[in-house]
C-alpha cells in the first residue's frame, strides 16, 4: 500500500528500518529476546541512514505520512511474523513427537 500512495523509492527507503522494528518487537513480546548491545548501536547508523535519504536536496525533508504508516505498518508485520514463526518453530523443534529434520 505504501507503494501506491507514495513513491515507490519512499516505502523502500522506510522498509530499511524493519531490523529497528524486530529489535523493538524482540524486547516487548514474550520470550525476552535480548540481543548484544553491539546488535543494538548497529541500528543507529540504518535509523540514520533512512533518515538521511528521506531528506530530499533542496527541499529538506519531504514524508508523505500515509505512504510512512503504511511501511511502517509492514514493517511492524514483518517483525511480528518473525517473532512468532520463531517461537513457533523453537516449540515444535523442542516436540520429540514432531519431525522437523524431515
Amino acid at each position: 500500500l505504501a507503494s501506491a500512495v507514495g513513491a515507490v523509492s519512499f516505502a523502500q527507503i522506510v522498509k530499511a528500518c524493519e531490523p529497528a522494528f524486530a529489535a523493538v518487537v524482540g524486547l516487548v513480546l514474550p520470550p525476552i529476546d535480548v540481543k548484544p548491545v553491539l546488535a543494538y548501536a548497529m541500528l543507529i547508523p540504518i535509523v540514520g541512514g533512512v533518515g538521511l535519504a528521506c531528506v530530499k536536496e533542496g527541499k529538506g525533508v519531504d514524508i508523505n505520512v500515509q505512504a510512512f504508516l503504511y511501511a511502517s505498518m509492514a514493517n511492524a508485520s514483518a517483525a511480528l511474523k518473525g517473532k512468532i514463526g520463531s517461537s513457533v518453530t523453537k516449540k515444535l523443534k523442542g516436540d520429540s513427537s514432531k519431525n522437523m529434520d524431515a
